[in-house]
Parts: C-alpha cells; structure tokens; sequence
C-alpha cells in the first residue's frame, strides 16, 4: 500500500466542521455528506478517506470553475417546472461551494489524525511483517525441495557404503 504524501498537517486545526445552528440547509447537507462520505476512525479508515476525498476535490473544483452545475432535467415547460429547474440549479451552485469550502478542510483534518495516529508506521510495519512472511514460506518451501533431493542422496551414499562395509567385512572374515 504506497502512500503518496510526507507532509506535515498538524497546523490544521483538530476538531468537526463547524456550523452555525442559522446555517441554509445546503451548508447542512454539505457538511453532513463529507462527514459521512470521508470518515475518521482506525487508520485504515482513515487511508480511504483520505484518497476518496483528493478524489473528489479536484472534481468539485473543475465544476465550480466551469460553471456548468450538473442538475436532472425537469420534464414540463410551464412556469412551475422552470422555477423547479432554476431553484435546482441554485441548490447545486450552493451546494459545490459549500463542499469547495469545508471538504480541503476536512481533509486536512483526516490527514492530520493520519499522522498524529502514526498511520504511514503502521501500515509500513503491516507491509514489513506480511513481506516476510512471504519471505519466510518461499524459503521453506525451497529448502524442502532441496532437502528432499538430498535426503534421497544421502540414502543413496549410505546404502552404497553399507554395501562396501559389509563386503569389506566378508572380504576380511573370509581370510
């Protein structure tokens, strides 16, 4: 598991995204889909909201800066349906702003707990721990089918020189 970033993120500051009780519901609604999208917790938890969240970032950046808001068509053509469509298009315009506000934060503050957890050592002593146990069967594995080969040659050897010995020793008693 490569981890790209060696950055230090303690300036951040540590806590929740912070909302006032008179926040529109859009700023609600942004703030409680990144805390649920983007998790903390565990380090592994952590890892994958971390990589989710530079993820979208650059996303929600490139529809902010292009102004093109994806909002569903609305069927219908009277006045009712194209009020709908606009207060839509406006509920989005919101909503990537308030995310384009509170998500870099955010993930600053994951990547903070990332590092105040020590996260990057223990997933570095996971990959450690798991290469040499890899290490460690294929070696075994080796030195068994090497070992078999000579256990075999080594019962050739010791037939062959039991057979010398005990017609060594008939030679001798014979005489």
């Amino acid at each position: 598991m490569s981890l790209g970033w060696n950055f230090d993120f303690s300036f951040f500051p540590d806590g929740k995204l912070s909302i006032d009780s008179n926040a529109s519901p859009m700023t609600k609604k942004a703030v409680e889909e990144i805390k649920t999208k983007f998790p903390k917790g565990d380090c592994l938890t952590l890892d994958v909201s971390i990589k989710n969240a530079q993820g979208l970032i650059p996303a929600i950046f490139m529809e902010k800066a292009g102004g093109n808001y994806k909002v569903e068509p609305i069927k219908g053509t009277n006045y009712q349906d194209v009020l709908r469509r606009n207060q839509a298009y406006e509920d989005r315009k919101e909503y990537i702003n308030k995310m384009s506000e509170f998500l870099p934060n955010w993930l600053g503050q994951l990547e903070a707990e990332f590092n105040k957890k020590n996260c990057r050592d223990a997933f570095e002593k996971k990959r450690l721990q798991d290469m040499a146990s890899i290490v460690t069967k294929q070696s075994t594995l080796q030195e068994q089918s090497i070992l078999g080969k000579n256990f075999k040659e080594q019962y050739l050897y010791i037939g062959i020189g039991a057979t010398v010995l005990l017609l060594g020793l008939y030679v001798v008693t014979k005489k």
